[in-house]
Parts: structure tokens; C-alpha cells; sequence
């Protein structure tokens, strides 16, 4: 149903709107986004795939690139992208901490 109004509400004022991949969500996973893609392909994402990487989901590993494979239908329809500072210790930290990232 939320999938369903986000795509009428754009279509109503002529503005995109896009679903941010989210733990939490209705994209909180691979396969509950692929659902979505695949009963709504008009749906488009910002895709925030930290998420999916704290979640679990999209880990480095054996199955890396066989997921990312899989989400090709979801990766065509991300028109923004998310990107985030982090540390070997933190997938997400402030640009004020201390960090090699800063030099």
C-alpha cells in the first residue's frame, strides 16, 4: 500500500518522489526490495546500501557478487546514492572525528 501511494502521490504532482533503502522499511532487505521492484517497477530508489552492509545483507564474501548480480533491477532504477565516511571500526562516522580520511 505505501509503495502504491508514493507512486500515486508522485504521479498527482508531478514531482518524483524516491524510496530510500532503509533498515526498518519496506526495503529493509534484498528480497523484500526485489518484491517491491517486481510488483511496482516504476518505483525508484535512493539507495543508502549501508544499511544492507549493517543488516547483513551485502557483506563481502563468497556471495558478494552473486547478490549484486541479483540487484540489478534494483541498482537500474537508483537515481541518488547515499555515500558515508566510515572506519574499519564504524561503518559511519562524523566528519569531526580524528581520521585518516581528514589528511
Amino acid at each position: 500500500a505505501l509503495a502504491a501511494a508514493v507512486l500515486e502521490a508522485s504521479a498527482r504532482h508531478g514531482h518524483p518522489i524516491y524510496v530510500e533503502t532503509h533498515r526498518g522499511t519496506m526495503t529493509q532487505d534484498l528480497r523484500r526490495t526485489l518484491d517491491l521492484v517486481a510488483r511496482f517497477p516504476e518505483l525508484r530508489f535512493n539507495a543508502d546500501l549501508s544499511h544492507w552492509y549493517t543488516g547483513h545483507e551485502l557483506t563481502y564474501g563468497g556471495e558478494f557478487y552473486e547478490r549484486a548480480a541479483r540487484l540489478q533491477p534494483v541498482f537500474e532504477r537508483v537515481r541518488f546514492l547515499h555515500a558515508r565516511v566510515g572506519n574499519p571500526g564504524c561503518i559511519q562516522t562524523g566528519l569531526d572525528d580524528p581520521g585518516d580520511y581528514l589528511t
